[in-house]
Parts: structure tokens; C-alpha cells; sequence
């Protein structure tokens, strides 16, 4: 993908962002009704419900369009841990992996609370992911980003608040992605949110052949995407003498799956923005998706990144003239 991801942002978007004020400014003249006027290009916004990000990555300050931290420390309920520093690296890594995939994205960024279970071990809160969701609503988001599962029982009360508000953004046409859970076969059945099928959509690894990682149950997700050995930062490494880490897991597809959503959606109110309004729906958009699959693959659950990229590798275009006709050609497609 970092080929047509490269093609995208090489657009001059103030340029077109312009081209369509002065085509709706045009249509104010005619008088042409608010439904048929062509739509003003909008940021696409992706909230990360992360444990936080490295605000001060050069790069990726320039995507962070807004941040807040439900991360209290133990000792105090006054007090939040900031946004910006990431508790882990995770959410960092989630970052790069969307922005890679859709270099125009605008995120919002929510840490969530962590605490530790009688037996050592770190798990998120359900309150927290509530109220980080309740937050990305709040903030008219396209896609939220979830690469993370909570296990508890549908009776729990904070999964039941949690559920309200999944519900909610369904109702806002906000498009939800979260992880499998990978545990395989024992994956327990109720790993939220991706326990409500109707609601999110649950990403899993992938192998570069297109089959689903040894941990990930095929027959409970929606969508495969690469998920193992990833190298999340291709410019650093290219930068670099030292091999980096290959990442693994269906964190790492999720957030390439949330960035794939952020980019047909930037490239469709580039050239269809009627179409757009519809894409913004998370059903129509998930078909979208499976039709994207099926083509490059015959597989409706596999997006082969690979694939897709190859189409865009031509040097030679730019998007005033075989560029966009080809963009427009990919959004017919959907």
C-alpha cells in the first residue's frame, strides 16, 4: 500500500478543496437544492482508543488533530495521565500503521485506563473504553480504531454501559474495527467489542498468503488483514543500518484495516462525493470492503495490500490526468 498511499499524498488537497467551494458556490448561484450540491471535502477523522501516542513523533504530531486520556494513575481519581505519551508504544505503532495506510488522516486520540487483575496481570476498563467512545462520537469521527479486547460476561454493568455506547455510534454511522482476540480456538466467545458482530467488525491476521494467522479463528471475523511479520515503519527502516522488529497480530491488522476504511473514504469524496454520503455508512462500507477483497483475491475476508499497491506503482502517473481517472475507476469498483 505505501506505493498508492504515496500517489495520495502527493494531491495538492487546498487545491481541490477550493475546486469544490467554487463548484458549490456555483451552485448556490443556480439555485440547485442542498441535496444535489456537490458536498465540501472534508478531513477524515479516525479515533485511536489506544494507550496513548508519541505526540512528539514529528510525523504523526502532524496527523494528531485532537487527544484526551481516560488513564487515571492509581493513587488519585483527580488527576489523568496524558494523551500524548504512550503508556507502551502500542497505540504508537496502531498510529503509524494508519497513517501509513491513509497518509491524510486526522486522528483523535484516546488513552484508556489500565489496571491490574489480582494475578499480575494488565487489563483495559470497560468504563474507560466507554467513555473514549462516548468521546469519538462527541467529535463526529468516521472510523473508530480499537486494537484491543476486553474479557468479561454480557451481564457485567460496565460492558452493558459499554454496549449503550457502541450502539450509539452505530446510530451516528461512526465505522467501528476492533482486534480478534488471539487466542485461536480458545478464544472465549465473549471478547468485547467484538462479541456484537452487527455493530463492529473484527479484524484478524493474516499470513502473506492470504490464510488466517495460527491464532485467529477464520470462521469468527469479518475481514483478514496482513498480520504477520510487519515492519511498521518502512521509512525508518529504509533510514536505518538495523533490521527493525517485525510486528505480528491482529492489533497490527486492525489498524491497517482502519486505514484502508480512512483511505477509500478520503479518495471517494475526492471523485464521487454523492457516493461518499453513502460510503459513510458502516454497512455500505463493509460491502465496499468485501467486494475490494473478492476482486484482488476471490476471497471476500482477504485484502491483499500487495496486490492493490501493484495497480497503483506506474511512475508516470499524476492525478490531474491518468491518476484520478484510475482513482475513479477503483471507487466504480466499490
Amino acid at each position: 500500500m505505501d506505493t498508492f498511499a504515496s500517489f495520495i499524498s502527493s494531491i495538492n488537497i487546498d487545491e481541490e478543496k477550493m475546486k469544490r467551494m467554487q463548484e458549490r458556490a456555483e451552485a448556490d448561484r443556480l439555485r440547485v437544492s442542498e441535496a444535489e450540491k456537490p458536498k465540501l471535502i472534508e478531513d477524515i477523522r479516525v479515533a485511536l482508543i489506544d494507550d496513548g501516542i508519541d505526540g512528539f513523533e514529528s510525523k504523526l504530531s502532524q496527523n494528531i488533530a485532537h487527544g484526551v486520556s481516560f488513564c487515571r494513575p492509581s493513587d488519585t481519581e483527580d488527576l489523568m495521565r496524558t494523551y500524548y505519551v504512550s503508556s507502551g508504544g502500542h497505540g504508537t505503532m496502531m498510529a503509524r500503521l494508519i497513517r501509513r495506510m491513509c497518509p491524510r488522516v486526522k486522528l483523535y486520540v484516546a488513552r484508556l485506563e489500565d489496571e491490574k487483575s489480582s494475578s499480575g496481570k494488565r487489563f483495559i476498563t470497560a468504563r474507560s473504553a466507554r467513555q473514549a467512545i462516548d468521546w469519538a462520537i462527541t467529535n463526529n469521527v468516521h472510523i473508530i480504531s480499537m486494537s484491543w479486547t476486553i474479557e468479561s460476561t454480557e451481564n457485567d454493568h460496565d460492558i452493558l454501559e459499554l454496549k449503550k455506547s457502541i450502539d450509539e455510534a452505530k446510530r451516528k454511522n461512526i465505522t467501528m474495527l476492533c482486534a480478534f482476540s488471539d487466542q485461536g480456538n480458545n478464544a472465549p466467545e465473549t471478547t468485547f467489542p467484538g462479541f456484537w458482530k452487527n455493530e463492529c467488525w473484527t479484524i484478524g491476521a493474516a499470513t502473506s498468503r492470504g490464510d488466517a494467522s495460527t491464532l485467529v479463528d477464520k470462521n469468527r471475523v469479518d475481514f483478514l488483514f496482513p498480520g504477520e511479520q510487519i515492519i511498521v515503519d518502512s521509512e525508518a527502516s529504509a533510514m536505518t543500518s538495523s533490521s527493525p522488529k517485525p510486528e505480528n497480530g491482529s492489533s497490527i491488522s486492525t489498524a491497517l484495516a482502519a486505514g484502508t476504511a480512512a483511505l477509500l473514504l478520503f479518495i471517494t469524496q475526492l471523485v464521487e462525493p454523492a457516493f461518499y454520503t453513502k460510503l459513510r455508512e458502516p454497512d455500505r462500507l463493509k460491502k465496499a470492503f468485501e467486494e475490494l477483497c473478492a476482486k484482488e483475491t476471490g476471497n471476500p475476508k482477504y485484502f491483499a495490500a500487495q496486490n492493490f499497491n501493484l495497480k497503483f506503482a506506474d511512475a508516470e502517473w499524476n492525478w490531474e490526468n491518468e491518476g484520478r481517472k484510475q482513482v475513479g475507476f477503483l471507487v466504480e469498483s466499490l
